[in-house]
């Protein structure tokens, strides 16, 4: 395989180093540009010569607004949507799949019996001593 960045070998070589790297050095740079932005005072700006910018609320509005959306997602939208595809539990599909090998356990000369799926009834009588 050659050493492209396009290559789907995982492997690191020069080419992705350098791009993380100045990737990483970007990143770097946009935030503390932000930084600055956030924490200069507006007369500062005007006084170098920026005469348009975007009013400091969208600096921290922004942010928090992507924070909340983020956090309503993993607390409600995500499980939500978990819960409404997971099966109920009175659904078969629940208890049983196509690999299911479902027979009473034969226990005979003490031997380890064959791995095979328990049938829920013949759980809770061995678990709650119950004859149902």
């Amino acid at each position: 395989m050659s050493n492209s960045i396009g290559s789907p070998n995982p492997s690191p070589n020069s080419g992705r180093c350098i791009y993380g790297f100045v990737l990483f050095l970007v990143s770097i740079l946009m935030v503390l540009m932000y930084s600055l932005y956030a924490i200069i005072p507006s007369k500062v700006f005007v006084w170098i010569g920026f005469t348009y910018f975007d009013r400091k609320y969208w600096s921290l509005a922004f942010p928090t607004q992507i924070l909340v959306a983020i956090i309503t997602f993993a607390l409600f939208l995500y499980p939500s949507l978990n819960y409404l595809l997971t099966p109920s539990l009175n659904a078969s599909n629940t208890l049983f799949d196509t690999n299911s090998v479902h027979s009473k356990p034969i226990h005979k000369n003490k031997a380890i019996p064959p791995i095979r799926d328990l049938r829920p009834h013949f759980v809770s009588q061995q678990l709650f001593l119950t004859d149902d």
